[in-house]
């Protein structure tokens, strides 16, 4: 079969007002103007498919002097099914390049993961996955992030709109900064493990409530004792009338405690998602390729 093959294109623009914290501007509202475009380009060959996708998200703050943010990233995924099997590859690159005064930032990513899921009943499916990640700060230091994660999921989909899922995730990872200070002169390694349990629960008949909640035990050999990190998500959505629709987001990263004495900031494993945010969202379908929001 030759299968089908699709080029797809999305277009996002918003502005606003933020609270987004530089060092400059603490404190302060400022304006801030986004947009994000993506083209993506996928390929449906029964029992194969793959897609590649590019991001490219510049922001700017109405700072004094001015502040900028880019993003951009370059993904592909492959996946192929073998009866009740399921292999998906994936490949992400990603570079973030923040500029402000007295920062120039400049975030890259690299990760590799590999997903295998086994459907053995009927709405019933385990998953496993396992992934390589490279990540690279620059600008305050240059500090290097390697880890190895592997994640067990069983989920059970009672319907179309109900389903629930339980994990546990184990990552290894290795740090290393370069960071020349008086009294550390040259690079400093860390290195250490996290491990936890998650769980998962989602319906959707009339209104949509989804919510995700992680435990993870921390512990590396720059800080010794054992650390614990709260990581919660809720999501709740409702379709009105005329093609309107209201959602509410929270996103919730509580740490055990603060940063230890006399332990470099650098050295110090950080997630890429532990932004705490709460907000509204008013959308608005205006045809079957455009969408008009308000977010508070």
């Amino acid at each position: 079969m030759a299968g089908e093959e699709k080029l797809r294109y999305r277009l996002i623009g918003e502005g606003g007002l933020s609270h987004t914290r530089f060092s400059h501007t603490v404190g302060q509202l400022h304006g801030i103007s986004r947009l994000e475009s993506r083209a993506t380009l996928s390929h449906d060959a029964p029992p194969a498919f793959w897609q590649l996708q590019l991001r490219f998200r510049p922001e700017l703050y109405s700072t004094t002097p001015a502040s900028h943010l880019i993003h951009l990233q370059l993904r592909g995924d492959y996946a192929r099914q073998w009866k009740r099997f399921q292999g998906n590859l994936s490949l992400t690159g990603q570079q973030q390049r923040l500029r402000t005064v007295p920062l120039r930032l400049t975030h890259s990513l690299l990760l590799i993961s590999l997903n295998t899921a086994w459907h053995y009943r009927a709405g019933r499916t385990f998953i496993i996955r396992g992934s390589y990640s490279h990540r690279r700060l620059e600008g305050h230091g240059d500090t290097r992030l390697t880890s190895f994660h592997g994640f067990l999921r069983w989920r059970r989909i009672f319907s179309p709109f109900r389903r629930l899922e339980l994990g546990i995730f184990a990552e290894r990872f290795y740090i290393q900064a370069r960071y020349s200070t008086p009294g550390n002169p040259g690079p400093a390694r860390n290195r250490g493990w996290r491990i936890g349990p998650e769980i998962s629960a989602r319906s959707a008949r009339k209104l949509l409530i989804s919510a995700t909640y992680r435990l993870a035990f921390h512990r590396s050999r720059r800080v010794g004792k054992m650390a614990y990190h709260h990581q919660l998500r809720l999501l709740l959505g409702k379709t009105l009338a005329s093609g309107w629709s209201l959602f509410g987001l929270v996103d919730l990263f509580l740490r055990s405690s603060g940063t230890p004495r006399g332990i470099l900031i650098l050295l110090l494993y950080t997630s890429l998602d532990t932004e705490n945010r709460v907000y509204l969202k008013l959308e608005k379908q205006v045809n079957r390729t455009s969408e008009i929001f308000l977010r508070v």
